[in-house]
Order: structure tokens, then C-alpha cells, then sequence
């Protein structure tokens, strides 16, 4: 059941500034970003993906796999992102800029 709207407020105008002007007091011009991102997760969201590899592996790798993102409660794909950036950001990040 959709219940119907009330008269608006002669005041409507007064009570919109005055939520405006509580809003500017109580932010700051930036936005909280939170911590900062690791140096793998901010070169992740620099740019579009533009290529995928395939990963190959055996029956009994497949397995661990899949065991391993249960156990995580994650995608493969989101663990082996987690596993192999931050190692290859850490060896060789240094060469390579962020663009």
C-alpha cells in the first residue's frame, strides 16, 4: 500500500538551507579515503583490464585450488590475484610505473 504524501511545508524552502548548511559544517572538502591502498590494489585500479592469461594447472592443483577459495570464502580468481600481485609488486614494482 503506498501511503500519500502531506502538504509541503511553506518553510520547505528554510528546511532545504538549513540541511545544506548542516551538511557543509558537518563534512570537509574531501572525502575520508579510508587507508591507503596497497601498491598492488592501486595499480589494479589504474585502467581498464585489457588482457587475461590462462592459468594452467593439474587435476590435483585444481583441487587445492578450489579447496584453498573455499577456505578463504573467495573467488579462485580473487586469490590468485591476492597470491601473485603483491609478490610481483614487491620484486619488480619499482621498474614499473603507474600510468
Amino acid at each position: 500500500m503506498v501511503r500519500k504524501r502531506g502538504p509541503i511545508a511553506s518553510n520547505r524552502e528554510e528546511e532545504i538551507e538549513r540541511f545544506a548548511a548542516a551538511a557543509e559544517r558537518s563534512g570537509s572538502d574531501t572525502p575520508d579515503q579510508g587507508p591507503p591502498l596497497k601498491p598492488w590494489k592501486r595499480r589494479a585500479r589504474n585502467g581498464a583490464k585489457v588482457k587475461g592469461y590462462n592459468f594452467r594447472f593439474n587435476n590435483t592443483q585444481h583441487a587445492l585450488l578450489n579447496y584453498a577459495a573455499e577456505a578463504e570464502d573467495t573467488s579462485q580468481q580473487k586469490l590468485i590475484e591476492e597470491l601473485v600481485w603483491p609478490v610481483l609488486e614487491e620484486r619488480y614494482g619499482q621498474n614499473v610505473p603507474l600510468k
